[in-house]
């Protein structure tokens, strides 16, 4: 199983290497995207639409360092991940994969669900998320809430997120490992070439956490990034580096 999950993830890397030899089409036809951020907690993920329902998703994440001697770059702690998503309807999708941690070296199945149901008026939609195994070995994590438009494409959720299972280690905020009520932020602004999309995150418990990109577009299909966020864990993340679409 470990051999397949890693496979994929480098069958993914060789296809983003093709797509970057062709001649460049127009935003409006990409099919995929790959993400590449260096740093403190370094991450590289992508995804690829195989047909209208069907989407190819890998990221390996958790590394910090690219010049590492160990078979995947970085530490000894990371972990590879790649799944296919489903989209049944409009309001429904599901998603089987599998992911390979190197602490433990564990490989594991996971599986999960995402929803969003449009409720009332255009701008409220009640939505969420289910996973078993995304996260790590018997790690349950899922989120259900409603998603308002305050204004085009600025949103607000408020609803109910959380983890659980034998594999989930509790955050400071949540020692007893609790369903908790939040509020998220989803805004974006942009100036010219520049974007910044900022995230807050607030727990009913009082804690605020925060996920914000700074973004600036060098053409239609890439963006380089800058990413500073503490979700999770509340540990500051911060990495550089850029979006291609193809």
């Amino acid at each position: 199983m470990k051999r397949i999950i890693i496979s994929l993830f480098v069958a993914m890397l060789l296809l983003f290497g093709v797509t970057l030899s062709v001649s460049a089409e127009s935003a409006e036809n990409t099919k995929g995207d790959v993400t590449v951020l260096a740093g403190n907690n370094s991450l590289v993920k992508g995804s690829y639409q195989l047909t209208n329902r069907l989407t190819w998703n890998a990221d390996l994440g958790q590394f910090s360092d690219f010049m590492n001697d160990h078979y995947f770059p970085g530490q000894e702690n990371y972990f590879v991940r790649t799944d296919l998503h489903y989209q049944v309807g409009d309001c429904l999708g599901i998603k089987i994969g599998g992911r390979y941690d190197s602490a433990n070296k564990d490989t594991t199945p996971y599986e999960g669900f995402d929803f969003s149901l449009p409720f009332g008026s255009n701008n409220l939609r009640f939505g969420g998320y289910y996973n078993h195994g995304y996260e790590g070995k018997e790690w349950n994590d899922y989120e259900a809430a409603w998603r308002i438009e305050m204004y085009p494409n600025q949103y607000i959720y408020t609803g109910v997120r959380g983890d659980s299972g034998n594999g989930f280690k509790n955050y400071d905020y949540n020692e007893d490992n609790d369903p908790l009520f939040f509020m998220r932020g989803d805004f974006g602004w942009q100036w010219g070439k520049f974007n910044l999309k900022f995230r807050p995150l607030l727990y009913a418990t009082g804690h605020i956490l925060t996920d914000t990109d700074f973004r600036y577009k060098l053409n239609d299909r890439t963006d380089i990034v800058l990413n500073v966020n503490d979700y999770y864990d509340q540990d500051l993340k911060y990495r550089l580096g850029f979006e291609h679409k193809f």
